[in-house]
C-alpha cells in the first residue's frame, strides 16, 4: 500500500503513523457528441418543405408539441383546415434529433377571432409602423394596466390567447426588459402573457406573444389583460409594450 509514514510523539512515547494514500478517484470520459443540423423550414400553401440536413437519415414530424410522422422526404403535407403548428426534427443514424425547427402556424381564416387593442383602450400617441387596424395602446406600469375586451361568444369552447405585439426597450440577448401581464377570463386568473423585447429601439418589429390556453363560455366574456405585482421584472421601472391586438384562435 502507497502512502506516508511519519513518527510522533504521544504522551511521552514515539508512535509510528502510516497514512494510507486514497485510491486515484475513477473518471468517466464520455465521448464528444453533437446532434445534426436544425432544419431550416419553408411554407408554399399546403406543403412544409426543408433543405436535407447533412447526417440527418430521417425526419420527425412534430404537430402542435406531439411527435407524428417520421419521413425520408423532405417535403411533408400539412393539414391547412384544423389550427396547430408544425416543427421538422433531423435524426441521425442513432436517432439522436437535432433541435426543432421554428414553428410553422396554421391558423384557418374561420378559427381567428381577432379584437383591436385600441377600441377597449386609449390609442397610443406614438407613431410605430407595422401596426393593424387605426392603432395600438401603449402598455405601461402607470399606463393602461387594465384592459378589459368584452367577447360574445356562441357556444362554450376552448381556445388559445396571445397577443400581437411590440417592444423595443432592449435587444433579444440581453437586459431586463421584458413586458409580462397577468390574464383574467371571467375575472379568474388564466396564466400569464409574456412580451419579450424584440430589439433595441425597434418599435416597429411587431410578433407575437406566447399561447394562453383558455375556456371561454356561452354568452359574453370579459378577457382581462392586468399589470400586476407578480408581473414585476428584473428592471421594475421599465415592464412596457405596445399591444396591436388579442388573437383568440380555436383549439
Amino acid at each position: 500500500t502507497t502512502g506516508e509514514v511519519q513518527l510522533v510523539l504521544f504522551q511521552g512515547a514515539l508512535a509510528l503513523v502510516v497514512k494510507t494514500a486514497a485510491p486515484p478517484e475513477e473518471k468517466t470520459v464520455s465521448p464528444f457528441y453533437a446532434t445534426v443540423e436544425t432544419p431550416l423550414t419553408s411554407r408554399s400553401g399546403q406543403s412544409l418543405s426543408w433543405q436535407p440536413v447533412q447526417g440527418a437519415v430521417a425526419y420527425q414530424i412534430i404537430r402542435s408539441g406531439r411527435k407524428g410522422l417520421l419521413t425520408k422526404d423532405s417535403i411533408f403535407k400539412m393539414d391547412i383546415d384544423t389550427p396547430g403548428e408544425y416543427q421538422v426534427q433531423a435524426l441521425d443514424k442513432n436517432a439522436v434529433p437535432s433541435f426543432a425547427s421554428e414553428p410553422v402556424e396554421i391558423s384557418p381564416a374561420d378559427a381567428i377571432i381577432t379584437m383591436q387593442a385600441e377600441q377597449f383602450a386609449r390609442v397610443s400617441k406614438h407613431n410605430y409602423p407595422g401596426y393593424t387596424g387605426t392603432g395600438f395602446v401603449d402598455m405601461t406600469i402607470t399606463e393602461n394596466t387594465d384592459i378589459v375586451f368584452s367577447m360574445l361568444v356562441a357556444a362554450d369552447g376552448n381556445y388559445f390567447l396571445d397577443c400581437r405585439y411590440a417592444n423595443g426597450n432592449g435587444p433579444i440577448n440581453t437586459e431586463n426588459k421584458c413586458s409580462m401581464r397577468t390574464l383574467l377570463i371571467n375575472t379568474v386568473f388564466s396564466g400569464t402573457i409574456v412580451l419579450p423585447q424584440r430589439g433595441k429601439g425597434e418599435w416597429s418589429n411587431w410578433g407575437m406573444s406566447n399561447l394562453v390556453p383558455v375556456t371561454l363560455k356561452k354568452g359574453m366574456n370579459r378577457i382581462e389583460i392586468v399589470y400586476q405585482k407578480q408581473n414585476e421584472n428584473m428592471n421594475v421601472e421599465i415592464n412596457e409594450s405596445a399591444l396591436d391586438y388579442v388573437r383568440l384562435t380555436k383549439r
